[in-house]
């Protein structure tokens, strides 16, 4: 899975703009601390590492493990995206279905995550793509997390100003 290319504009982490509206409502008094996320964010397309459709795949299942509403997805087709949501993964090749059973122990358990799939993984993106996909994982669950916390703010904040 090495040597591919992304870029900033097209970064997996944008589907949410990287901060889902709820994160942005809460930090509209804050334009720059939104910037800096950003550019965290965009800081794993532009290293290079990591396949988007990589990151894209930990996206939908993060989401999905959430219980959060499906984002439409652009390195997968609309098929794929739904298997994976599932927990299909028969359309994922054998090195995405390890690293997709990683995302989801970080996910459900960050604890349980074996030294062995953290070798694995290591082997399989070189050590730098390792950490920056652990990194990410990570990112996508909080984005996740932040979103199930902040969206019932929203909504009620919404319904107090209708």
């Amino acid at each position: 899975m090495k040597n591919h290319t992304n870029t900033a504009e097209s970064a997996v982490l944008e589907p949410h703009s990287g901060i889902r509206q709820a994160l942005l409502d809460l930090l509209k008094g804050r334009p720059e601390l939104v910037a800096r996320f950003g550019h965290f964010q965009a800081a794993f397309a532009d290293q290079n590492l990591l396949p988007e459709r990589l990151l894209e795949i930990c996206r939908v299942r993060i989401d999905a493990l959430h219980r959060l509403p499906a984002v439409a997805a652009t390195q997968l087709s609309a098929e794929d995206a739904a298997r994976v949501s599932t927990g299909d993964f028969s359309c994922l090749s054998a090195a995405e279905r390890a690293i997709l059973d990683l995302a989801e122990q970080m996910t459900i358990d960050a604890h349980g995550v074996a030294g062995e799939q953290i070798t694995a993984l290591s082997r399989e993106l070189g050590e730098p793509g390792a950490v920056t996909l652990l990194t990410a994982i990570a990112l996508l669950d909080t984005n996740a997390r932040m979103q199930r916390v902040l969206q019932p703010l929203r909504d009620a904040r919404r319904a107090a100003n209708a």
